[in-house]
């Protein structure tokens, strides 16, 4: 390689100043160039935190890094194709695959045999080059395209379920070959059968769902991740009696052991005696209730203005604006819920702050016991 020509200190500065997507390219040329990429790099790598498989419009992976609260595009897989643009094999783990540049970007193919050797041969290459340091992240809208069983991966999914959806089987599958369920945002209408009271859904960390019955899917009854975030669209039924069942459940402390946060949106208005029904327990009114607020659970990284407003020029040298997006529709922490109303869970005795207001039903979990949680308390005098 030309490259080894000059001199380290110009190799590195080189480096510096090419976009990420073409150093993974050229790290895959030799062994030698990527293990002088490896140590030359660890500055910049240190600041990466994701590896994204974003196969929200196809099948086919793009490939994303974060890079300081950016999302940068540095590869993608896809399917062969008959082109006359020149395709060049380099050895990525052991595994010889075909590149070309597709668009500006590296794209590697493959045979529709070939599908999962390759993926897995590129990300071996990740966990090779990272090791622990990054998170590895799988993002899908459609449960017809199979997940690739990838070391430390865990799935992300956006999933839209039409009126009188009629695969349930598929769906469950899809679901069950996630090796980490870590977000769903799911939107259902009707169903012709329920969801498996086993389904791999009510493991998600976190689930957001728009839903025609508060019991399809049953997350209100079988929920064991840490945030849920419901909308109800069918005002049929007695709403309030769902919500009071949930209550209990957690109070009991036989389920939800580790809800943090559940936000649900009805589509009519909770009445004032529901936190009688629960038996919910009262802060003075002339008090100043904690307000309960925490990270929501998230696979990308999320970018402030403060942030964007001090990022160096040095960075910004390093990032291309073409493949770089920033989610500033993400909102990083949950709902604050400030509310005089709260419930104790029997079996530890933890806190649970819950409010009720129009249309809005919030229920915020405390890691502290009933004493620690009053001594946050405010008093006016």
């Amino acid at each position: 390689m030309k490259l080894f020509n000059f001199p380290y200190v110009i190799r590195k500065e080189i480096l510096y100043n090419m976009e990420s997507s073409n150093i993974f390219l050229l790290s895959f040329v030799s062994e030698e160039l990527r293990e002088f990429i490896k140590t030359s790099q660890i500055r910049r790598y240190k600041n990466i935190s994701h590896v994204e498989y974003n196969c929200c419009t196809t099948g086919e992976p793009f490939i994303y890094i974060s890079y300081k609260g950016f999302m940068q595009l540095i590869m993608k897989i896809e399917e062969r194709e008959e082109t006359e643009q020149d395709y060049f094999p380099l050895n990525v783990s052991g595994k010889m695959i075909d590149f070309r540049m597709s668009n500006g970007f590296p794209a590697a193919s493959y045979h529709p045999d070939e599908r999962e050797s390759v993926i897995k041969a590129i990300h071996n290459y990740f966990l090779d080059l990272f090791k622990n340091s990054v998170k590895y992240h799988w993002l899908a809208s459609d449960y017809n395209h199979p997940i690739v069983q990838l070391q430390n991966l865990s799935l992300t999914c956006n999933l839209n379920l039409d009126r009188n959806f009629a695969d349930m089987e598929n769906l469950e599958n899809f679901l069950s070959s996630a090796p980490v369920l870590k977000r769903v945002n799911m939107s259902v209408g009707t169903t012709t059968e329920p969801f498996s009271p086993d389904s791999k859904l009510y493991e998600a960390e976190s689930i957001k769902v728009t839903q025609h019955s508060p019991t399809v899917p049953d997350i209100l009854s079988r929920f064991q991740g840490r945030q849920a975030f419901l909308r109800w669209t069918n005002n049929g039924g007695d709403l309030e009696l769902e919500l009071w069942r949930f209550v209990n459940r957690w109070i009991s402390g036989e389920t939800f052991q580790n809800l943090e946060y559940l936000k649900v949106e009805i589509p009519k208005t909770i009445g004032p005696q529901f936190l009688n029904l629960i038996s919910a327990r009262r802060i003075d009114e002339e008090d100043q209730p904690p307000t309960h607020t925490l990270p929501k659970v998230s696979v990308k990284p999320t970018v402030t203005m403060t942030q964007i407003i001090s990022i160096s020029i040095e960075d910004i040298k390093k990032l291309s604006t073409d493949n770089i997006y920033v989610d500033f529709g993400f909102e990083p922490n949950t709902e604050p819920i400030t509310s005089h109303a709260y419930v104790v869970r029997r079996t530890d005795g933890h806190v649970a702050s819950v409010k009720v207001q129009g249309l809005l039903f919030c229920f915020g979990v405390w890691n502290k016991t009933e004493d620690e949680f009053l001594k946050m308390v405010r008093s006016p005098y």
